[in-house]
């Protein structure tokens, strides 16, 4: 339930609170509730500093708290600044190495077979970090995650083809597969994207790169809502200057200086 976001133990100085985690017919045999309680739950005792869960902070942490450790000064340095270098740098020690995610693209695709009827697991894999400048304009964690199931969206049999469209000058590319090259270079690119956008419908983060001077890659991430990591959810090559032809739809959030 989202309650437990921000009303997990511990939830205040002192606190000696504490839960359990039960099945649904665990808590049935015990007479608690079948059906899960209201979404609106609200707990204004918890002070705001507390309102997180423990647990998911441990693996992306919501450094937007932590502003008095920039008034505190270690050897020139603050102390916020000095927390999320160390925090980099252990993130870095548990992504895919290249050679590991070069393995891990090959194989996904060789062992892939028709109709996409491949056992596939959805448990996220960190497979890079963004930029730590990126990473505070849009307000996430710098953790970027993927799954076997996004791969095979992402890479799944397309109309590889140019369409002309009424008013296209030159013809508008449709979206289109990434080569295995190209996929390989994917996590060096998306942690250094020219820009990011945000789907104004759905809420999603675009990634956008440039691989030459027709085409741009679309990556496609699922925010992680400020206690979770982002989650690839599918990319493709498409024709330059796509995003940025649609303000209606596309928010801008941070551009790459040049």
């Amino acid at each position: 339930d989202p309650f437990w976001s921000t009303g997990t133990p511990p939830n205040g100085w002192g606190c000696q609170c504490y839960r359990n985690q039960l099945t649904q017919s665990q808590a049935k045999a015990l007479g608690g509730p079948s059906t899960p309680p209201p979404t609106n739950i609200q707990n204004s005792a918890i002070p705001k500093e507390w309102r997180y869960d423990p647990g998911r902070e441990m693996f992306a942490p919501q450094f937007t708290n932590y502003t008095n450790l920039k008034k505190i000064d270690v050897k020139g340095k603050s102390a916020f600044f000095r927390i999320i270098n160390t925090y980099r740098e252990e993130m870095n020690g548990y992504k895919l190495t290249q050679a590991e995610w070069d393995t891990y693209i090959t194989n996904l695709q060789r062992n892939r077979v028709k109709n996409d009827a491949l056992e596939y697991s959805d448990t996220p894999i960190l497979f890079g970090i963004l930029n730590q400048e990126a990473a505070d304009k849009i307000g996430q964690d710098s953790k970027l995650m993927v799954t076997d199931r996004a791969i095979l969206h992402a890479t799944r049999d397309r109309i590889n083809k140019v369409s002309r469209r009424k008013g296209d000058k030159p013809p508008k590319l449709d979206d289109v597969n990434l080569s295995l090259k190209e996929q390989k270079r994917l996590p060096e690119q998306v942690a250094n994207p020219d820009a990011i956008y945000k789907d104004k419908s759905t809420g999603n983060l675009i990634f956008r790169y440039q691989i030459n001077e027709k085409e741009d890659v679309r990556t496609i991430f699922i925010p992680g809502k400020g206690s979770t990591s982002m989650t690839l959810h599918t990319f493709y090559r498409e024709g330059r200057g796509t995003l940025d032809s649609d303000e209606n739809k596309y928010q801008l959030l941070y551009r790459k200086e040049k």
